[in-house]
């Protein structure tokens, strides 16, 4: 609330991620960043990285973007998943294929909730398995990263790229 009264109601700016609960990103045109940067600083924000992405995702500036992957999904049938699928969008369990196809198009021009979405995995009961693994796949731990600021062990967290597979005969 207090990023998104500080800084998005003076900017054009709009939360991208809510990552941690002292990690927020948000999206904005390139020429408000210095304004955006400000606004932090005088509240108190402890360190600020420009991103350097493609665009604003996760904001309403990709609503162009989501009209046209709605369009497309329309010709599609989703089923329910077999199992519940956490939704960024929301942070909940769902278990919906239409929630899951608007959640696609939503989750384009809303925030992630990936704070949200972990404290509801936490929370699952996971029937087969003693201990809940995280496995990040891709180049870098930024997922684990993520994990440890959202009081998950650095262990329960692992990268799949860092295996190698052994070919058989």
């Amino acid at each position: 609330d207090e990023v998104r009264q500080g800084v998005c109601q003076k900017t054009l700016a709009m939360i991208a991620l809510i990552n941690a609960p002292d990690l927020i990103v948000v999206g904005c045109a390139t020429e408000d960043l210095p304004t955006i940067e400000q606004l932090a600083k005088e509240r108190g924000a402890q360190r600020i990285t420009v991103l350097d992405t493609a665009g604003a995702f996760h904001t309403s500036f990709m609503q162009s973007a989501a009209s046209n992957l709605e369009q497309f999904l329309l010709k599609y049938s989703f089923t329910n998943p077999e199992y519940p699928i956490v939704a960024n969008l929301t942070g909940k369990l769902s278990t919906s294929g239409t929630n899951l196809r608007n959640h696609l198009v939503k989750g384009m021009v809303s925030p992630v909730l990936w704070a949200k979405s972990l404290g509801t995995i936490k929370g699952v009961d996971v029937k087969f398995f003693d201990i809940k693994l995280f496995v990040e796949s891709g180049p870098g731990t930024y997922l684990t990263r993520l994990n440890v600021l959202n009081g998950i062990p650095e262990e329960q967290t692992v990268n799949i790229s860092h295996f190698r597979l052994k070919a058989q005969s």
